[in-house]
Parts: structure tokens; sequence; C-alpha cells
């Protein structure tokens, strides 16, 4: 077998021809390598952004809501009010119907956690990636707060009832409640709106797009029952939840055609049926 020695170099001219061969090749290599690396990071950031965007639409749209319903809820705190300070004075309550509360808005931001683990945030701009974790803080802040409220509405939904005698200590109760629901509904709406600029200024959504989805929810959050006059005829405590609850079993196969079989199917209109983190 013939063993091919290298070749003797012959002089320094042809040693550094040789080491020149052997750097462009390895600049090369490395040069590929980090192209390839490049373009991997530049899709992940793409789909880091298309991830977020449905739902930075929908926590805009959730902020319109709530801004729709907020001169509701500050009507509805103020007839409460009234109607605890009469009973401090008569010792009665009067008949009252159901003490509706504010939607229960899903405001957990769905994907964010999956951005994060997917270790994409070190290649995104450092000004969008302080935006998007105050965004995703926030929300976080609004699901506590929401769910602190939600807690004191259902307090609140005791006044429900015929006229009755006020029980020792039930009216400072139903005062802390009520307060507190005023409280939390205030920051929610404060908070909440703090959002929307945030979420235009990441660029993953136009401001176009924001307005259209905010101006969905100002008009979905009017509809909500918590803007309807408070009823004072007081109905069965399980038609609050909707027809379904005490409607007779029936298939799961539901035509949608059929507006009657749908409504049993549905949450009553102050309740979202996606209205859960």
């Amino acid at each position: 077998m013939d063993i091919h020695k290298p070749k003797p170099w012959h002089g320094i001219r042809e040693f550094l021809k040789e080491y020149l061969i052997i750097v462009i090749g390895v600049l090369t290599a490395l040069g590929a390598e980090s192209g390839v690396e490049w373009l991997h990071w530049r899709h992940e950031v793409v789909a880091a952004r298309e991830t977020l965007r449905p739902e930075y639409l929908r926590i805009v749209r959730l902020v319109g809501v709530r801004v729709a319903q907020s001169p509701c809820i500050a009507e509805r705190v103020d007839a409460l009010n009234d109607i605890l300070n009469q009973a401090g004075q008569s010792g009665r309550l009067p008949p009252l119907g159901p003490v509706l509360q504010p939607t229960r808005d899903p405001w957990t931001l769905r994907g964010w956690e999956s951005v994060v683990s997917s270790q994409v945030l070190p290649h995104i701009p450092r000004e969008e990636v302080l935006l998007e974790t105050s965004i995703a803080a926030r929300t976080d802040y609004l699901i506590r707060i929401r769910d602190s409220e939600m807690d004191h509405w259902a307090v609140l939904g005791g006044l429900m009832g015929p006229g009755r005698k006020i029980e020792p200590g039930e009216l400072p109760s139903y005062r802390t409640a009520l307060g507190l629901a005023a409280r939390e509904a205030g920051l929610i709406r404060s908070s909440a709106g703090l959002l929307v600029p945030d979420i235009v200024e990441t660029g993953v959504v136009t401001r176009a797009e924001a307005t259209k989805a905010w101006q969905e929810g100002m008009d979905d959050g009017r509809r909500w029952i918590i803007c309807h006059p408070l009823g004072d005829t007081p109905i069965r405590f399980s038609a609050m939840q909707g027809p379904g609850l005490s409607a007779p079993p029936n298939s799961p196969f539901i035509a949608s055609d059929d507006p009657v079989k749908r409504s049993l199917a549905s949450p009553p209109p102050n309740q979202s049926a996606t209205a859960h983190p």
C-alpha cells in the first residue's frame, strides 16, 4: 500500500497559502453555522409574536368590556349603598331580585409561559421584552383582583330575596363587601386601562387592530346584565344560574339551528362560557 506523505513546504509563502486556506474554511463553517442559528431564532421570534398576537387582541377586547361596564358597576354600587342605608334606618331589607355581578373576565395571558420556556426572549429587542413582561405581570394582578371582587359580589348576592328583617351584624358585613367590591372595580378599570398602550407599543398588534378589538368589547360590555336595572322581584335561586341548571336531560348533540336547545346549553348573559382563566 502506498502512503502519500504530505508535501514538505518549500518556503514561507507556501506555508501561508495553506494556513490561509484552513482559516478561510473554518471561518466559512462558523459563518454558516451562525447564519443557520440566526435564521432559527428569527423564526422563533416570529412564532412568539404570532402566539401573543391573538391573546393581546383578546385582552384589549376585555379592557373594552370592562370600560363599558364600569359606569354600570358604579350605578349598581350606589343603588346597593342606598338600600343598605335605608335598611339601617328601617331594620329591614326590601324585596330584591338577583344581585348579579360584573363579568369574570379571563385575563390569563395564554401562551406567555410557552414563549418564556422557548428561550426566545433574549433574541427579542429589550424594549419589547420589558413591555411584554409588564403586560404579563399586570394580567396576573388583574386575575387576583378579579377573584377577590367575585368573592365580595358573592356576599352581596345574599341581599336577594323577599323583604326581611336585618339580622344582627349582617349590615356591617354587607357594607364591608360593598366597599371592597367598589374599590376592586376601580382598581380593575384603572389597571386594565394601562394595558392597551403597552400592547400597541410592542408592535405585535397595530393601533387600528387594537381600536377595533376595544370597540367590540365596548359594544359587548353594554349588553351585560350588570347594566340592566336592579330588579325588585325575587326569583328562584336556581334560576340565577340560567335555564340549563333546571332543564331536563337532553342530547349532547344540540342542533345549531335550534335556538331553544341552544339557550339551554348557553350561560346566562352575565356569565360567559369562556370567562375563566
